[in-house]
Formats: C-alpha cells, sequence, structure tokens
C-alpha cells in the first residue's frame, strides 16, 4: 500500500487539493480555480517500487514538467494509496521565499534547544 499525508488547508486553491472516498486517494487536483475541497497533499508520500510502474505513463503537465503527483494519481485509480491527515505543525516548502521561513524556523528551534540545555 501507498501512503500520502494530508492537511486540511484554509487556502486550498494554492495546493493540490485530494479527492478521497473513504480513506482511499482517487485523485489529486493541482491548485484548483474552483472550491472542491479543503484537504490538500503534504508532499509526504511512502511508496513501494510499484511507484516506478506508474512513471511510463506520467505525460508532461500543463507546465511542462513531469509530476510525481501524476504517478500517484494513476496508483490511487488502482485504489492503492491511502490519505493520512495529519495534525502536527506543517510548513510548505515548495517556492524560493519558503528557504528563508525554514531558516528562520531551524534558529528558533537551535536557540529553544540551547536554552534547554
Amino acid at each position: 500500500m501507498h501512503y500520502i499525508a494530508a492537511r486540511i488547508e484554509e487556502h486550498p486553491e494554492k495546493y493540490g487539493v485530494l479527492k478521497t472516498a473513504g480513506e482511499y486517494l482517487k485523485e489529486i487536483v493541482e491548485k484548483p480555480q474552483d472550491y472542491i475541497g479543503s484537504l490538500v497533499n503534504c508532499g509526504l508520500y511512502k511508496f513501494t517500487p510499484e511507484i516506478f510502474s506508474k512513471i511510463p505513463y506520467v505525460g508532461l503537465s500543463p507546465r511542462g514538467e513531469y509530476e510525481l503527483t501524476d504517478a500517484v494519481s494513476l496508483l490511487a485509480k488502482d485504489d492503492k494509496v491511502k490519505v493520512k491527515q495529519i495534525q502536527d505543525y506543517w510548513l510548505d516548502f515548495g517556492r524560493p521565499e519558503d528557504v528563508a521561513k525554514m531558516t528562520q524556523l531551524l534558529q528558533e528551534i537551535k536557540i529553544a534547544d540551547q536554552e534547554k540545555k
């Protein structure tokens, strides 16, 4: 079985939104224009080697890229991907400006760890 981590987001239009049936993924819709749900892809996965069998069927996306999520969606069509909703802290790390946010967060964690000692 394959797994994808998800969480509820206030602005799901900025992410890949997950369509589900129970605990199973049915489809990932990247940055939908219209509201289809608020459960979004966190970009955390657990795969078996079977994921590689879907790679040859992935074509170029409208953005001109080969998208991992397209391979995940192909597995989902066979009911082979379960969705695990996370409640813990999560920070999107998909844009260049996120590097500064992550750097600050890691520095704060380092300082907090040093203060505990």
